[in-house]
């Protein structure tokens, strides 16, 4: 129940009349404090309907805190309340030193009303709710300008950006390319004759030319950079190198076939047959040790892509999740298999699963996002089943184990879709995931749209 104030002027009359009161010879001042100190919200229930679907949630206003600011004068959720969450009929409960609170109400007519506010109001929130608060004294007034926010994006769908005249040197590159993120830049590794050429970005929106690696005796294969310990790695002719800028490279003391990938504490190739593990020592180089341990059958022999996390029950311990390609003759054309390690453990594991499998994919690429893990690429195949290029991302929550496609919210711009260009890929430190195809002079950055809401912003 709304009580409207008609006219104004009643309100200032009544706040004058309670300034001073006598009583039995005795005088009471009222105070002249006009503050809200505590603001609140009763539970909000939204009821979606979409054709014949509808969707009902609540939030519970118990769950909202919110900021007053003294100063400024103003009340306002950090948090901002789940998308398309209705605020148009919202009560509230606020803990003052008013003696009356008031709003303005707009009508159908267009006309405002001031009306008395109470706890019992339904009042609707979409856009800011202006409070006058006044004192017991009736000399003094604040006004506070109320805000409830409400996500105005899906926080579970990806938004991309297409990026345009930055530089970025796609035309360049006719064939395959890598792309590490590595001391607050990505570096795009193109595979050109007669030497691996390098670009570089720190925001994607301006690119150091393409010029080639220095320092190597072969050529360098580009699938095999990766980044470990505030350096880069990569494989040229059987031997590692290593750099501290992308462009100039020096050779390390240990031969090597391939780079498998790398945990916190080590890094993990394969030479002959066996894997070769170079760990930090108490200088700057790493040691190197052949600990005899066999490459299992059937693992992958290059195209390799990791994702490395705490394990769930012992965060002490790393998991490190791998793809790649197959040697002749083990490759299962519907799935791709997947293998883990622990960085406690030198010994490989192949997943065998039933079901919700893999996908295989040409340029495959594999993250670790958002606590899962999502593989996408070229075109391929699933159980039988012909897949478009960039048709779905893949996810598995379950450390790799089982997949499934993801069919709305976390898809891909519908450019890429069908693209049959090579591509490279990233995911950078602001949770940016980074689409860059080959022979192309633009590319795409996306991001989980919860991954970038600013709690500090109202």
């Amino acid at each position: 129940m709304r009580t409207k104030i008609l006219p104004l002027c009643v309100l200032s009359l009544l706040m004058q009349g309670v300034a001073v009161s006598c009583l039995d010879d005795n005088e009471y001042t009222y105070s002249d404090e006009a503050n809200i100190m505590s603001f609140s919200i009763g539970d909000i229930e939204t009821v979606i309907i979409n054709g014949d679907d509808t969707t009902t949630f609540v939030v519970e206003g118990e769950d909202v805190s919110f900021t007053i600011d003294q100063i400024g004068r103003r009340i306002y959720n950090n948090d901002s309340l789940p998308y398309q969450t209705d605020v148009r009929k919202v009560t509230t409960s606020i803990n003052s030193t008013a003696q009356y609170i008031t709003y303005i109400l707009p009508d159908r007519n267009g006309e405002d009303s001031v009306c008395l506010w109470s706890s019992s109001d339904s009042l609707n929130m979409a856009s800011p709710l202006s409070l006058t608060v006044y004192a017991p004294s009736g000399l003094y007034s604040r006004i506070y300008e109320v805000r409830l926010n409400v996500h105005q994006v899906d926080p579970d769908s990806l938004t991309w950006q297409k990026m345009e005249g930055t530089g970025y040197p796609g035309m360049q590159i006719s064939g395959k390319q890598k792309a590490v993120c590595w001391e607050g830049r990505v570096f795009v590794f193109a595979d050109k004759e007669p030497q691996v050429e390098v670009a570089s970005t720190e925001d994607g929106r301006t690119w150091t030319p393409l010029v080639s690696l220095n320092g190597l005796d072969a050529k360098a294969d580009y699938s095999s950079v990766l980044a470990f310990q505030g350096r880069l790695w990569l494989i040229a002719g059987n031997e590692v190198y290593s750099s501290f800028n992308g462009v100039d490279w020096r050779k390390e003391p240990v031969h090597a076939t391939g780079l498998v990938a790398a945990f916190s504490h080590k890094l993990i190739a394969v030479d002959n047959g066996e894997f070769i593990e170079g760990v930090l020592s108490d200088g700057a180089d790493l040691q190197w040790n052949r600990n005899g341990s066999p490459v299992p059958e059937h693992f992958p022999d290059g195209g390799y892509a990791f994702a490395l996390s705490p394990l769930k029950t012992n965060y002490a311990i790393e998991q490190l999740i791998l793809l790649g390609k197959e040697d002749d003759g083990a490759v299962d054309a519907d799935s791709t298999v997947i293998w883990t390690s622990y960085s406690d453990d030198s010994r490989w594991i192949r997943y065998e699963t039933e079901s919700n499998h893999c996908p295989n994919l040409s340029d495959m690429g594999m993250i670790s996002y958002d606590d899962a893990l999502y593989v996408f690429g070229g075109k391929g195949r699933l159980d039988g089943e012909e897949l478009e290029a960039f048709q779905y991302f893949y996810e598995s929550r379950d450390d790799g184990l089982t997949w499934k496609p993801v069919e709305e919210h976390f898809m891909f711009p519908r450019e890429l879709v069908g693209m049959a260009q090579s591509f490279s890929y990233v995911v950078d430190s602001e949770h940016y995931i980074w689409i860059m195809p080959s022979g192309n002079a633009v590319f795409w950055k996306g991001r989980l749209n919860r991954l970038g809401f600013d709690k500090t912003k109202e």
